[in-house]
């Protein structure tokens, strides 16, 4: 039985080919989707694990008894989750499982919690709160007013999302541009995802409570559909991963708790995928963000495991007036969707990049390629590209 308070509160040789498609099924055949249980009593919370086909099940993958857990975080070295009792918290284990901390720093009553390669993001009662991955400098105020009392949050390589009412607020990774009414219309959103053009939570709301919602990344109220998949039984939290939906069934007397699954565009949707939870909400799966990439003339190929996003911004830096690190740039921002095992970007250059290219027949620019994994965690490399083209006669 779960509790009735508001979460809130709580051209290649053959061998080759094989070689890279038996690396690419290792590697996410390793990936697992992980949840909270909340617990229908104090000794029951824990966080369980199962394989993301569904298989291989552990409800107890981490015993966390009194804590109350709440929403969950990954990378990928750790899980990170929020605890609601007396030990209102920040938790923190390996990834095996092991090392478990659960007061990794304390928070007011926190729920929503995310990360990307630096910090650790989490909704601390009416604010949103930031600290370093290892739990130092906490600050529980690095967003001091979200707008009500903010529940999921997630974040991309761009910016942190958080929901509250009937808002899904955004701003800036670094605090700034701060936007609490930013999409207008979900019904309660709890736990958030973002994934390529999309944004997708589970609604707490009294007029869709058993509904999984999505609308566009670009903040169109217009494309907001409360009902993109239904027949929930008090969903919250949602995760993303290789063209999948999963959310966390929280439950009541009339239907079992249960971890549901749907392919991306809401079909195909098992609303008992993973039985057996009690109170779940939270999931995540540890998405593998690893990449490498080379130039091919105007062209960067990037080799990922997972689907998701690669952005390309210039790196060029140094303590110039804006002007003139305008004038100097050679590289214009670009970014491409995909999936395994290559996600291409068309580079594009600035007008003096071009006119390099043009006289020279190449041009090297120092990058900063970011690649973001489906539901997983932004990583970033500084990386300096060779860029070819025809050369012009003059």
């Amino acid at each position: 039985m779960a509790s009735s308070q508001p979460r809130w509160m709580r051209g290649t040789p053959l061998l080759a080919v094989l070689v890279l498609a038996f690396l690419v099924l290792a590697s996410r055949a390793d990936a697992y989707v992980y949840w909270t249980n909340q617990g229908s009593t104090p000794s029951g919370a824990s966080i369980g694990r199962a394989n993301t086909d569904g298989t291989g099940v552990n409800q107890h993958f981490i015993s966390l008894p009194g804590s109350g857990p709440c929403l969950l975080a990954i990378n990928d070295t750790n899980l990170f989750w929020s605890s609601q009792t007396s030990n209102e918290a920040i938790g923190r284990a390996n990834i095996d499982g092991t090392g478990v901390n659960p007061n990794l720093f304390a928070a007011d009553a926190p729920c929503g919690i995310a990360v990307n390669s630096s910090f650790i993001y989490y909704s601390n009662n009416a604010t949103i709160g930031r600290a370093n991955l290892d739990g130092t400098t906490p600050d529980p105020s690095f967003i001091a007013s979200p707008g009500g009392y903010p529940c999921g949050v997630t974040v991309d390589g761009s910016y942190v999302y958080w929901g509250h009412d009937s808002f899904i607020g955004r701003a800036n990774l670094d605090g700034t541009n701060s936007d609490p009414n930013w999409l207008p219309g979900p019904d309660g959103p709890c736990g958030m995802a973002v994934s390529g053009s999309y944004i997708y939570w589970a609604n707490e709301g009294l007029t869709y409570p058993n509904n999984i919602g999505r609308a566009n990344l670009d903040g169109n109220p217009g494309s907001v559909n409360n009902a993109f998949i239904t027949g929930g039984n008090l969903p919250c939290g949602v995760a993303v991963f290789n063209g999948k939906i999963y959310w966390g069934n929280f439950g009541n007397d009339l239907a079992p708790d249960t971890i549901g699954r749907a392919n991306l565009d809401g079909t195909s949707v098992n609303q008992s995928f993973i039985s057996g939870a009690d109170a779940p909400c939270g999931p995540v799966v540890n998405a593998p963000n690893a990449f490498s990439a080379k130039v091919k003339g105007k062209k960067l190929i990037v080799t990922v495991q997972s689907p998701g996003t690669v952005k390309v911004t210039d790196a060029a830096g140094g303590a110039k007036s804006a002007a003139k690190k305008k004038r100097k740039l050679l590289l214009k921002n670009s970014s491409a969707k995909g999936n395994i095992p290559t996600i291409t970007v068309k580079l594009k250059l600035t007008k003096l990049g071009n006119s390099k290219l043009s006289s020279k027949g190449k041009v090297k620019a120092k990058a900063k390629v970011t690649f973001t994994p489906d539901g997983g965690t932004a990583k970033t490399q500084t990386l300096k590209l060779k860029i070819k083209g025809k050369r012009k006669k003059h």
